[in-house]
């Protein structure tokens, strides 16, 4: 092959296409698919929770005759059962909630496709193209998990009757130890961090979930439904919670 038929292949405008192509497709596959990445961040984020959900909905009704079916022999006894049923109902709750977001947004990024959005990693990607998802999907699995926790902690204490004067070791090497294990799971992740990002800072993303579901919700007739109906479920609960918890008759309750 000549000199002058070389010239000739690299100036054609076929070659030139092709180079433009090629040169194309390696641009392209050296930008991550940060689309692709928080699909599969939510579609991870099922599997737990739907574990989660599927314990705490069978935790729930476990135990739901037991309180009609013994004496009350200790003071307390009713309040670790509206405790743990609380629990259970709130893991429950969570997870589902986890469960139907981080299925919904999966499912849009897999039919919309990649995002035209300029981002320097995966969170810097889902925090601008949906903070709400983002957010209340993370905060939602942890206060389910943390809430799961605590009802296998009141669950254990009811079934092993731990509630006697008699029994207060195990009692107290029951809480100690699942205390011990929460607080060390907060203080992983707290202290969690990737390219200075930390995994959770739980009153930040406490307050920054309920903002964003408050702006969200407040689009719509059911969001705004589902703002008050939360709104009466939390003053009705405290106000149930109070009324046993902190009555001065039954904190001067002697045991029989």
């Amino acid at each position: 092959m000549t000199a002058f038929s070389v010239l000739s292949f690299i100036s054609s405008p076929a070659t030139h296409h092709a180079i433009l192509k090629g040169s194309r497709t390696v641009a392209l596959g050296a930008i991550p698919d940060y689309a692709d990445m928080a699909s599969s961040f939510f579609t991870g984020m099922r599997v737990p929770s739907s574990l989660i959900a599927g314990s705490a909905f069978g935790a729930m009704f476990a135990l739901s005759g037991s309180s009609k079916e013994y004496p009350r022999k200790h003071k307390w006894l009713t309040e670790t059962y509206i405790l743990y049923h609380v629990f259970s109902l709130l893991s429950v709750i969570l997870s589902l909630n986890v469960i139907v977001v981080s299925t919904a947004t999966a499912n849009g990024f897999l039919l919309l496709g990649s995002h035209s959005i300029s981002a320097k990693s995966c969170h810097d990607f889902m925090m601008q193209a949906c903070p709400y998802e983002f957010t209340f999907t993370r905060w939602s699995f942890f206060m389910s998990l943390f809430a799961f926790l605590n009802s296998v902690t009141t669950r254990a204490i009811l079934e092993f009757d731990l509630l006697r004067p008699d029994r207060g070791r195990a009692r107290t090497f029951l809480l100690s130890s699942m205390l011990a294990m929460k607080l060390h799971l907060w203080s992983f992740l707290t202290s969690y961090a990737t390219d200075g990002i930390k995994l959770l800072n739980l009153w930040e993303m406490t307050a920054t979930a309920f903002r964003l579901y408050i702006a969200k919700s407040s689009q719509t007739v059911t969001g705004i439904a589902s703002i008050a109906a939360l709104a009466i479920a939390a003053v009705s609960g405290i106000v149930l919670a109070s009324r046993p918890l902190f009555s001065f008759n039954r904190l001067s309750r002697k045991e029989p």
